[in-house]
């Protein structure tokens, strides 16, 4: 596997294609595995490949696995905001987030009975493939293989893995052809267009953490290494994450006689709740200075580039193949529906820097955070807009529930056990619930900017405008 990373690195370093579309070395890795694998070198020779049959069928394993690493280390080691603090700053990227994910579910559920499962043939469960695959990404595609195995329909993995990869490339292409057309737009105010010569705050900031984790690492007594003690808090959130979901089973069982929904569940999403308990338990008795969050976050980065490549690198061709057209209609109609969320939606969802705060959401909802952040550098370099603080507080509220969190675990087993119709119906009222309380809230705080400017004398002064054009 190092040897693969390796190989990925130099492919990278020295194809320019592949740093324009800023795609990690990690997935560059899961598709190097992939040719020297079984499937595609293994094919040509006859069987023989660099990576032996045997290597790969336990890196397939690695996925569901390393998933809850990755959700056991969201919140630990971090001092969390209240959540009247995270909503006031972030309910703009919270609605339309959520929208977002309600509305692939309802769009891929109506094209899964009108046109998936008649025409093509693939299994209902298919009406999760969205959301799972597009604003989960790969790390939830993998991590969901044990429900889409349990629920009778394995290839669908394969599937999801392969619409994550067009998610992952769409977000930066089509995120870049955005971003783009908004800088050359006279219409669109982007913070691109204001001349940037300081550095980035983000960068200073995360410098000066690092030195004053460095200094308390030094006068620390030595008894476990930072990186050991990460890894410890880290088991321990899984461990309790594993408990709560034993025992919502057993009451499950218990009230209904059967746990059909929640023995179709995975683990990871409970480990998010493991890491918060953790995390209050740790303060509570003083040993959180214990969790270094940098520790936490080195140990959730390698879980994350191993599972990007173990997932690429073992995912079927055979049935990414025989589902092709499948995967096409599911991609059109994820990227169409981003992309209008993108420009008609983010405008009337955000009073101010619309263009920045949507165009990371956009990202979001083609595979991966990391894309959002991304685009929002492309549009605001400066960060002077506070788009990336708010999208980053978006995640506390939005990442626990969607984009691999509880409901999209509960997704598939419930249209295993009610049907694709439910989901739609269900989905469908979510999503227009939310955009309206989206659009509802923007438009309050404008009425109330608008109070705030009326009751300011102007005369005799100059006022400000806003970056969406507006009097301030």
């Amino acid at each position: 596997m190092g040897v693969v990373f390796a190989l990925a690195a130099v492919v990278r370093s020295r194809v320019a294609l592949l740093r324009a579309l800023f795609l990690p070395t990690a997935v560059i890795g899961g598709f190097i595995a992939l040719l020297l694998g079984p499937q595609v070198m293994g094919q040509l020779t006859g069987g023989t490949s660099l990576i032996s049959a045997e290597v790969a069928a336990i890196w397939s394993r690695f996925p569901s696995l390393l998933i809850n690493v990755i959700f056991a280390a969201l919140l630990l080691g971090k001092t969390l905001p209240s959540i009247r603090g995270m909503w006031d700053a972030s309910s703009g990227h919270v609605t339309l987030g959520y929208g977002l994910s309600f509305g692939q579910y309802a769009i891929c559920s109506l094209l899964t009975i009108l046109i998936l499962v008649p025409v093509f043939g693939i299994a209902p469960e298919a009406a999760a493939l969205m959301e799972i695959a597009f604003t989960g990404g790969h790390g939830t595609a993998a991590g969901l293989s044990s429900s889409f195995e349990q629920a009778g329909t394995p290839e669908l993995t394969d599937v999801a893995l392969g619409l994550a990869t067009i998610g992952l490339i769409s977000g930066v292409v089509v995120g870049s052809i955005l971003v783009r057309w908004a800088v050359s737009s006279p219409r669109v105010h982007v913070a691109r267009e204001d001349p940037i010569t300081r550095r980035d705050d983000r960068d200073l900031d995360r410098q000066a953490r690092y030195e004053d984790i460095d200094a308390t690492d030094e006068k620390a007594d030595a008894a476990m290494a930072p990186l050991t003690a990460a890894v410890v808090f880290i088991g321990l959130a899984i461990l309790v994450g594993w408990l709560i979901l034993e025992a919502l089973a057993a009451i499950e069982r218990l009230v209904t006689g059967d746990d059909a929904i929640l023995s179709l569940m995975p683990l990871f999403p409970m480990t998010i709740i493991g890491g918060m308990v953790v995390q209050y338990v740790a303060a509570s008795v003083g040993v959180a200075h214990l969790i270094d969050r940098r520790r936490v976050s080195e140990a959730s980065g390698l879980a994350l580039d191993v599972l990007l490549l173990t997932a690429i690198g073992t995912m079927s061709l055979t049935s990414i193949a025989a589902n092709l057209g499948p995967i096409l209609v599911i991609s059109v109609g994820a990227i169409a529906w981003s992309v209008f969320a993108a420009v008609v939606l983010a405008p009337r969802m955000f009073r101010r820097s619309w263009f920045e705060n949507g165009i990371g959401d956009f990202g979001q909802s083609q595979g991966t955070i990391a894309t959002g952040f991304m685009l929002m550098d492309m549009s605001d370099p400066g960060h002077r807009t506070g788009a990336a603080e708010a999208f980053g507080y978006k995640q506390l509220l939005f990442e626990p529930l969607v984009g691999g969190g509880f409901i999209t675990a509960l997704a598939v087993p419930i249209v295993h056990t009610f049907g694709a119709g439910f989901l739609f119906v269900i989905s469908t009222i979510a999503a227009a619930a939310v955009i309206w309380l989206g659009i509802r809230l923007a438009r309050a705080e404008h009425d109330q900017d608008l109070r705030s400017d009326a009751a300011v004398p102007t005369t005799g002064t100059l006022r400000e405008s806003t970056q969406d054009g507006s009097a301030e």
